[in-house]
């Protein structure tokens, strides 16, 4: 029977490979939209929402995003939607307050839909930085967790074998 300290090991590599798959995962998504995006259709949008959104986590760490909402219309049905751009990143305090300066409430905007779904659209077109940071931390972080599996089930087939002989 193994101790319960020989699972342990594996059951941290799982928990390593399952954030650098979420990680890794989301990044890609996030990417694969933002340039699918430069072939999206455009059309007139109004904005009716814009603020400040501030998120305190752990401790007094604070995070802020800028929370703006558009209306537009595609062949006669009315969508809102809420993303600026492909950014993944949280943002400081000045970048959520120049985004919500840049789209004040009942400004005309550019609004890019998907015109496959038109639910799905953008203020701003292009690939961030931030998508490819994402996708730079997820793979190193489920590849260390592939090898921690890796490491854990080499270790305990070992231990297995040796106390299966005894």
């Amino acid at each position: 029977m193994l101790k319960a300290g020989r699972n342990d090991g594996i059951a941290v590599a799982l928990l390593i490979l399952m954030l650098g798959i979420a990680l890794s995962t989301s990044a890609v998504l996030t990417l694969q939209d933002a340039f699918a995006s430069s072939s999206w259709s455009e059309i007139e949008g109004t904005i009716f929402e814009s603020r400040v959104n501030e998120s305190i986590s752990s401790g007094s760490s604070r995070t802020y995003s800028a929370y703006i909402r558009y209306r537009y219309s595609v062949n006669g049905a009315n969508h809102i939607a809420n993303r600026v751009s492909f950014s993944v990143i949280e943002e400081s305090d000045s970048a959520a307050e120049s985004a919500v300066a840049k789209y004040p409430i009942g400004e005309t905007v550019t609004v890019y839909y998907d015109p496959e779904s038109p639910d799905s659209a953008v203020l701003e077109l292009g690939v961030s930085w931030s998508g490819f940071l994402m996708l730079a931390i997820g793979v190193p972080i489920l590849l260390a967790g592939l090898y921690a599996l890796r490491l854990g089930l080499a270790d305990r087939k070992d231990f297995e074998a040796r106390t299966s002989t005894r």
